[in-house]
């Protein structure tokens, strides 16, 4: 992938999104592609199949030095959030994942979409 270059995909909806989107970024952005960047992909995909509506789009932008990853589906009531939890607790991680791994991420709404996307700088 070059800079400035958006790269679109069209995920199923299906529990097989995250390890398609984890395919697709890894044969575009080639051998050095950063495992950071592949676990924040999988569970921002994950995250959209299990809180929201379809259809499910994944998107890659190269700038420079970081790449983003962004994830758009229809919106739905829920909106991500980091939750706190215990060693107890069976799921609700994703996203402190994604908050510690990504140098930013963020998620906004217009029109009946919701995009959550997270920036990882290249080191």
């Amino acid at each position: 992938m070059t800079d400035d270059r958006e790269l679109r995909w069209d995920l199923p909806w299906d529990d097989t999104a995250p390890a398609q989107a984890r395919r697709l970024l890894s044969s575009a952005l080639g051998p050095l592609t950063p495992d950071d960047l592949l676990l924040i992909a999988s569970e921002l995909v994950t995250n959209a199949y299990r809180h929201g509506l379809a259809p499910l789009l994944l998107c890659a932008r190269q700038h420079d030095a970081e790449i983003e990853v962004e994830i758009e589906q229809t919106a739905a009531v829920a909106r991500p959030e980091v939750l706190t939890v215990d060693e107890t607790s069976i799921g609700g991680r994703g996203l402190a994942l994604v908050n510690q791994l990504a140098d930013a991420w963020q998620w906004t709404e217009s029109e009946g979409r919701l995009r959550v996307s997270a920036i990882l700088r290249l080191r």
